[in-house]
């Protein structure tokens, strides 16, 4: 599984992957800060996944 913050009860380690994919999924330059994501880091990752905002 991918990194769950030691902070996160181990029984609730599936519901944060699920609920962080989800969040990932909807992330979009516009939103992306409040991530403390940088808008062209968001651009880059979508673009390498082949989730470009084009092709939506």
């Amino acid at each position: 599984m991918g990194f769950v913050p030691k902070d996160i009860p181990t029984e609730e380690s599936e519901r944060f992957m699920r609920l962080m994919l989800d969040e990932l999924t909807f992330l979009y330059e516009g939103n992306a800060l409040r991530f403390g994501l940088r808008p062209l880091e968001v651009a880059s990752w979508r673009k390498d996944i082949g989730m470009d905002q084009d092709d939506e």
